[in-house]
């Protein structure tokens, strides 16, 4: 997924890729359950290779940031805290299973909101791209979400919103950079959670 505006060769990518399966061979008995883990695999391989290229200076000018209208933000946040929920809902209770339950939504998703958001005068992409990389959150585990797994996916799906408004534009045109935000929006609901229960 890494736009040919940050890597242009195609041997960058398969250097990026190969990195890929090198480091998930090296994080497969870690990280079980966590919602983003391949797509930060993809975003630390990517982001590693593009500093490479960068070296030899062979580093694209990047993608095009998107600047987002107030009515987009309000989407953003509005497709990120739904998507995981939905996510989470199809995948353990209908039993579909993570990638079904992210992937169905993902699809109608990306196939309808340029119909409804064109009146709107909304832009349908990066909207569509939230709510895919938002259901990554509600790929995580029921097991590491606790007895209140709804409450717990709405902070993670809102600190997506944050992220993906704040910094995520930045890394457009790196592959995995939506797995890597919500691996990032997982692991700090997770990580405060733990420090709570301690305290």
């Amino acid at each position: 997924m890494t736009s040919k505006l940050v890597l242009h060769h195609p041997g960058w990518l398969m250097l990026a890729g190969g990195l890929a399966g090198a480091v998930l061979t090296l994080l497969s008995n870690s990280w079980g359950g966590i919602g983003g883990k391949l797509g930060t695999t993809a975003f630390l391989s990517v982001f590693g290779i593009c500093g490479l290229a960068w070296a030899f200076g062979a580093l694209g000018p990047g993608a095009p940031l998107h600047a987002f209208s107030a009515a987009e933000r309000v989407g953003v946040v509005i497709a990120a805290v739904s998507s995981p929920l939905l996510t989470h809902w199809l995948s353990e209770r209908c039993a579909l299973g993570p990638i079904q339950g992210s992937a169905l939504p993902s699809l109608l998703v990306g196939l309808l909101l340029p119909l409804l958001a064109a009146p709107l005068g909304i832009s349908p992409q990066p909207l569509a791209l939230v709510w895919l990389g938002s259901s990554f959150v509600g790929m995580t585990a029921h097991a590491r979400l606790g007895r209140h797994p709804q409450g717990v996916l709405m902070v993670m799906g809102l600190l997506f919103a944050l992220f993906s408004l704040s910094f995520e534009p930045r890394l457009a045109g790196i592959g995995g950079d939506l797995g890597a935000t919500a691996a990032v929006s997982v692991f700090a609901v997770l990580g405060a959670r733990r420090l709570l229960k301690r305290a």
